[in-house]
């Protein structure tokens, strides 16, 4: 345990301690190219790193090692284990480390502290959990009065273990921030795919980012979870307020290709690409592929404040839409474009009807504007039309 600065250990193999290392109250101290293991004969409950206990520690940095639990055999690997605990931090910098065989990878729980400007950078973290309600491979939770601000994980790799699996049925990154509160969380790049809840579920927060990555394939457990959490991002389901979600270039399209030993296509589960509750507030999303999920792009619960735009499987904005041929009949053709989109009707024939989400609108011909998710149908032509996403 450390509790002074300028301090660091080098490659240093440490196995079988229930706190493998912990960062007290420190300033500027390292651990780099360093290996934790437990096996079978290993203690129950051990955390490999421990950052910011009894105090705050400041500039720490983590940086190419190995947190290992391992040997699924008789007698079984420990149980409760956590492969880096965060509880009070500034400026912490994690880095090419893989952390595996744990029930949970990166816990940042602080209880009546703070954790602020953290970077997680190229993490592999694979999880096996016994529990079904604990196992989150990244669990962002404060308690009481705590916060949590400017955490930013950059090109990870977040999955339940390949060789064994995993008995929780959550989501592989959950965001909660309780009675404490979380701003500012960023995800660049990262992959949380074929969980048994949704890759990433935000249950209270603001501010949050997640720029490209996959969330595809989640929701496995279809038999137990709500219909909503059933999908590749699940934002204020659970009816806590979030706000400030931002949503862009991700992959939610149930189709992920996982090499090494379990090699091949994930199973295509997922019902939805993103769903969100009511409680969800000032949330974009923006370039997602949102297609090939088994119900729909989106789930969104009346009440809830987004803006969906060019979004392959939902809209497609700011591009023209192909039209039916003039002579053809419209009746015939399915676009397969939502709103908001604008387009122009030109009926040749007087039968034509034009309706908006199944209401006839007694016009048959002129512009028309769709609404976020709202629909249209032409029937009765031949009619020409031109579509212009917005």
């Amino acid at each position: 345990r450390w509790g002074s600065g300028n301090s660091y250990l080098f490659r240093v193999v440490i196995t079988e301690a229930n706190q493998g290392v912990i960062f007290g109250e420190v300033a500027q101290c390292s651990l780099l190219e360093c290996t934790i293991s437990y096996n079978k004969d290993g203690p129950s409950g051990g955390t490999a790193v421990t950052i910011g206990q009894g105090g705050l520690a400041q500039d720490v940095h983590v940086a190419a090692c190995t947190l290992f639990s391992e040997d699924p055999g008789s007698p079984p690997q420990p149980k409760g284990g956590l492969g880096l605990s965060v509880l009070s931090a500034s400026r912490l910098v994690v880095a090419n480390t893989r952390i595996e065989g744990f029930e949970q990878g990166v816990v940042i729980n602080p209880a009546e502290a703070s954790v602020q400007s953290v970077y997680f950078s190229n993490l592999n973290i694979y999880t096996v959990s016994t529990e079904p309600t604990i196992g989150a491979a990244v669990s962002i939770t404060p308690e009481s009065s705590s916060t949590v601000s400017e955490v930013v994980f950059v090109g990870c790799d977040i999955g339940p273990g390949e060789s064994t699996g995993t008995l929780y049925e959550g989501a592989g990154i959950h965001i909660d921030q309780g009675s404490g509160s979380v701003d500012q969380v960023r995800f660049v790049s990262c992959y949380s795919c074929a969980w048994l809840g949704p890759g990433l579920q935000i249950d209270a927060a603001t501010n949050v980012e997640v720029v490209g990555g996959y969330y595809s394939c989640n929701g496995i457990q279809t038999e137990s979870l709500p219909s909503p959490l059933q999908a590749g991002i699940a934002i204020a389901i659970n009816g806590n307020s979030v706000s400030g979600v931002r949503i862009v270039g991700a992959g939610c399209n149930n189709s992920v290709y996982r090499v090494g030993t379990g090699k091949g296509w994930l199973e295509a589960t997922q019902k939805y690409g993103i769903a969100l509750g009511a409680a969800a507030s000032n949330v974009v999303v923006r370039d997602c592929d949102l297609t090939g999920n088994e119900a729909a792009a989106l789930s969104i619960v009346t009440g809830a404040g987004v803006q969906v735009t060019d979004c392959a499987g939902y809209n497609d904005q700011a591009t023209p839409l192909p039209s039916p041929s003039l002579g053809t009949s419209f009746s015939a053709e399915t676009l397969g474009y939502y709103g908001p989109m604008s387009f122009y009707v030109l009926s040749i024939a007087l039968t034509s009807t034009v309706k908006i989400d199944d209401q006839t609108t007694g016009l048959k011909q002129g512009a028309f504007t769709l609404s976020p998710g709202e629909s249209a149908e032409i029937s009765g032509g031949p009619v020409t039309i031109v579509a212009i996403g917005q």
